[in-house]
C-alpha cells in the first residue's frame, strides 16, 4: 500500500464516522465537539475514532436521543473519547468503552465517578489488571479474606502454571503478585487492614473500596 492509498483509508474512516454521527439523533453535538478539540489528530488514530462512534451506533438502547442531548453526557463523551484514542493498550481501551457505557446507563451522571475510574485504568499495571480479572471470577468477594486467596491459590497456581499467567519460567511469583497487590492498594481499588487472629498475631486482610467494587464491574475477562 502506498502513502496515497493509506491516506484514502484514513480519510474514509473519518468520513464513515461523520456519516454515522449525522444519522444518529443528538450525537452530532458531542461528535463535533470532539472534532473541534482534536482536529487533524484524529487522522492519526482513525480506526479508534471509528470504533468509538460505532460503539454508539451499535448500542441504541443505551445511546438514545435524550441521553445524547444531555450537556453532561456530551462533555463526558469528549473526555472519554480522548482517553480512548490515546490509550495504547487494547484491553484498557475495551474497559474504557465498558465504563462509558456504564456511565451512560447510570441514573445520576453527577454521581458516577467516571473520571476516577478512568484514571485508575490509566495508571494500573498490567499485573494489577490481571489480578482484578481473577478477583472478578470469585463470587461474593466482599468480606472474604483476600490475603488467603493470594497466598493459598494465586501464588501456588501461577507457580505451577506460569504460562497461564504469562509469566517467565523461574519468575519470583510471590513478588510479582505482591507488587500487583500493592498497585491495587495504591490506586485506591483495594484497601488493607489488620485484624487480630488466635495467638495475638495481626494479619493483613483486603477488601475492595466502594469505588473499586464499582470499577471491577467493567473489567473484561
Amino acid at each position: 500500500m502506498n502513502e496515497k492509498d493509506g491516506q484514502i483509508l484514513k480519510d474514509s474512516a473519518i468520513v464513515i464516522a461523520d456519516n454515522i454521527a449525522s444519522i444518529i439523533p443528538g450525537l452530532s453535538i458531542a461528535w463535533n465537539l470532539s472534532k473541534a478539540l482534536y482536529g487533524a489528530g484524529l487522522k492519526l488514530r482513525e480506526q479508534r475514532v471509528l470504533e468509538w462512534v460505532e460503539m454508539v451506533r451499535d448500542n441504541p438502547n443505551v445511546f438514545y436521543e435524550q441521553i445524547l442531548s444531555s450537556e453532561n453526557f456530551q462533555d463526558t463523551f469528549v473526555y472519554s473519547f480522548e482517553k480512548y484514542i490515546l490509550e495504547r493498550n487494547e484491553t484498557k481501551r475495551l474497559i474504557i468503552k465498558s465504563i462509558f457505557i456504564g456511565y451512560s446507563q447510570s441514573k445520576d451522571f453527577e454521581q458516577f465517578e467516571i473520571e476516577r475510574m478512568t484514571n485508575f485504568l490509566s495508571i494500573i499495571s498490567y499485573k494489577g489488571l490481571e489480578l482484578l480479572k481473577l478477583l472478578k471470577d470469585i463470587p461474593e468477594v466482599r468480606g472474604k479474606n483476600l490475603s488467603e486467596l493470594f497466598l493459598e491459590y494465586l501464588v501456588s497456581d501461577s507457580s505451577s502454571n506460569p504460562e497461564k499467567y504469562k509469566l517467565e519460567p523461574g519468575s519470583n511469583v510471590r513478588e510479582i503478585w505482591a507488587d500487583a497487590e500493592t498497585d491495587l492498594i495504591s490506586v485506591g481499588i483495594l484497601r488493607t487492614y489488620n485484624i487480630p487472629r488466635l495467638g495475638g498475631t495481626n494479619y493483613h486482610d483486603y477488601d475492595f473500596t466502594n469505588t473499586g467494587r464499582e470499577f471491577i464491574k467493567y473489567i473484561s475477562n
